[in-house]
């Protein structure tokens, strides 16, 4: 959607669904619903929402492939504006703590300063390549 029609989106539904296969990182069209106080319902992954969402406060999670599951929790959440409500209010908070424009270019940049001063850490990314075996497969370059 474009971004002006972004907000009206977001304010007509209930809830977000996420069903995601894999981890994928930080989902920004995760973050840009619990930003606009929607209710997150999202699969269950050892490393994929907790990011954004990790107890029940913040969001709903369901196992991945269980569709009876997402049924229910989505009968719950459809049953109770209460617990809509109080989701969407602390997932917004969080996110807003941890996410907004302002807090990111705020960390980066606290980044950048370290990594000038701690010569440790400007050391060459120039070596080879190497793999973890985990999934999602995580790859990066061996300092020199």
């Amino acid at each position: 959607l474009p971004q002006e029609e972004l907000t009206a989106f977001y304010n007509s539904v209930d809830v977000f669904v996420d069903p995601f296969l894999h981890h994928h990182g930080i989902n920004t069209v995760m973050l840009e619903a619990v930003l606009s106080g929607v209710p997150l319902v999202s699969t269950r992954l050892r490393t994929s929402v907790t990011t954004t969402s990790p107890i029940a406060h913040f969001g709903v999670q369901f196992k991945l492939g269980d569709p009876r599951e997402l049924t229910e929790v989505l009968k719950a959440l459809k049953n109770d504006e209460r617990a809509r409500d109080i989701i969407g209010r602390n997932g917004a908070w969080r996110a807003r703590m941890l996410f907004t424009s302002q807090v990111c270019a705020q960390t980066y940049e606290s980044l950048f300063y370290h990594s000038m001063l701690s010569p440790v850490y400007n050391r060459s990314l120039t070596g080879k390549i190497t793999c973890k075996p985990t999934y999602p497969k995580m790859c990066f370059r061996l300092p020199r």
